[in-house]
């Protein structure tokens, strides 16, 4: 199991975006502006894991000034080779 703990010291997410009232599984574009762009989120590559939080979500969103915490169980004969994330 690979555990992965991130901190976002990123500043303050657009007031006007905040203001939308946009939920976590909602889409990041409002009225043709980009809303959340300082909140982050870990995403894998080449590893055979779960999509669901708290692993490879992608709807999974980490505001400013918060810290959240990625799970990947691996199993034991996880194929190797190149893995990335971002």
């Amino acid at each position: 199991t690979w555990k992965l703990r991130i901190h976002n010291e990123l500043g303050p997410n657009s007031l006007d975006c905040n203001q939308t009232g946009l939920l976590p599984d909602q889409p990041v574009v409002t009225n043709g502006s980009y809303c959340f762009l300082n909140s982050t989120n870990i995403h894998t590559h080449g590893l055979h894991v779960n999509g669901l939080p708290p692993g490879d979500s992608l709807f999974t969103r980490l505001g400013p000034g918060n810290t959240g915490e990625w799970i990947f169980p691996i199993p034991a004969n996880h194929a190797g080779g190149t893995h990335w994330y971002h």
